[in-house]
């Protein structure tokens, strides 16, 4: 099943090792020494412009990039964000399309020991087609695991309920980082959207971070 279809069935989908080794070694090196400072280097922003073609295939659309980036160093016994919807406001159109996504890329194997992305697929989820902010986790049936090796790019919509594991006191760390697109077409309903090839110059680049981390500090107090 395309990467397209994955998203409109399940909410999510997974598109397996095919970035370059060396990059993602180089992100992951980065994001190792520094977590999310990595993105004051520029292997982060050359794994960002390889995600672009990637993006517009799941949203059949040219696409723009978010102010909304991170990395992730998941140690021993810490666990990911808790269960959350990204922005159900920005998922879809106003005529229900398939407006915005959030690409991850796992930069490490990621294990249901060392702290995998978890979710409920979108026809398991009865809020998922909701505008109301619902993180209710209905059945624990219908939570999935989504184990991936390094390299890996999953790909979900912002309305999709997702979450990470908890590394295991004796398990390597779990890197990863992730960026959010939108729609081209839409651009101008969000306050700011950066155009394909968007590098912020390096005298930039540590207050960007500051914004970010304002901008998910209410994750990361959790």
């Amino acid at each position: 099943m395309g990467i397209r279809n994955q998203l409109l069935e399940q909410g999510y989908f997974e598109v397996p090792p095919a970035l370059p080794t060396e990059l993602v070694q180089r992100v992951r090196d980065d994001v190792a020494r520094a977590a999310e400072d990595a993105f004051q280097e520029d292997a982060m922003w050359d794994l960002l412009d390889l995600l672009v073609p990637i993006a517009r295939e799941a949203l059949d659309s040219d696409v723009a990039i978010l102010p909304a980036f991170w990395a992730y160093r998941l140690a021993p016994n810490e666990a990911g964000w808790h269960p959350h919807r990204d922005n159900v406001g920005l998922a879809r159109d106003a005529s229900g399309r398939l407006a915005c996504i959030t690409m991850w890329v796992a930069l490490t194997d990621a294990t249901a020991k060392n702290g995998c992305i978890y979710c409920v697929p979108a026809y398991w989820d009865l809020a998922y087609q909701s505008r109301v902010v619902n993180t209710v986790i209905v059945a624990e049936d219908t939570i999935r695991a989504l184990p991936v090796p390094a390299g890996t790019v999953l790909g979900w919509s912002q309305s999709l309920l997702h979450w990470g594991g908890r590394c295991g006191p004796h398990e390597s760390p779990r890197l990863s980082t992730s960026f959010e697109m939108i729609r081209a077409d839409l651009v101008s309903t969000v306050p700011l959207a950066h155009p394909v090839g968007w590098r912020p110059p390096a005298s930039e680049r540590k207050a960007l971070m500051d914004q970010m981390r304002a901008r998910y500090s209410h994750m990361l107090a959790d």
